[in-house]
């Protein structure tokens, strides 16, 4: 059945209840999230592959961060939107929805390590996406781990994980309409 505002507001309160007994520390409840931002280049917007590679092609663009994040803040509005209030309740299409708010979350956040692309695996496991498959195999590439002194940017690594998951896309693209064309045709009968 379809849930109501009963769901996220117990998720909510059950986050303040866990947090109550940390209310004396004041802000450093939020513990190493600053310099977390900082260290990931988050606060720069230089952590934001698209961000990073539009200023190392074009040069620094003072708007480049904020209009990014609107975007990206949209984007993942929009997804999560659609895997709350989408009337489908169908367990595969919601778990489909969910991959997708999950898979441009990180795609956006851009993350410099590896097992953050992790959180796709499941989706591997129960649809195979393309783009979770291309992600979850080809993050290994941000570590750096050719020997002998050798070494290759971190931003070409990035780039080519990103346009590595960037081409399979349209093969996600045709998977998905190849579905909906089968589903069209069996409620057609």
């Amino acid at each position: 059945h379809r849930w109501d505002w009963r769901a996220p507001a117990v998720a909510l309160g059950v986050v303040v209840a866990l947090y109550l007994p940390y209310l004396s520390v004041g802000i450093g409840v939020i513990g190493f999230l600053p310099g977390y931002l900082g260290e990931e280049h988050i606060a720069t917007g230089d952590g934001f592959w698209v961000v990073a590679s539009l200023q190392t092609l074009f040069g620094p663009l003072a708007l480049a961060r904020p209009i990014y994040l609107a975007l990206a803040l949209g984007i993942l509005g929009t997804l999560a939107l659609r895997v709350a209030l989408h009337p489908d309740r169908d367990r595969q299409a919601v778990l489909t929805r969910l991959f997708w708010t999950f898979f441009a979350f990180v795609f956006l956040l851009s993350p410099d390590y590896p097992w953050y692309w992790m959180i796709l695996l499941p989706f591997v496991v129960l649809f195979g996406f393309a783009p979770a498959w291309a992600a979850t195999i080809a993050c290994f590439i941000l570590y750096d781990v050719v020997d002998d002194g050798f070494e290759i940017a971190f931003a070409l690594r990035d780039t080519a994980l990103h346009l590595i998951i960037l081409a399979t896309l349209p093969f996600a693209l045709r998977q998905h309409r190849a579905k909906q064309r089968l589903t069209a045709g069996e409620s057609a009968r």
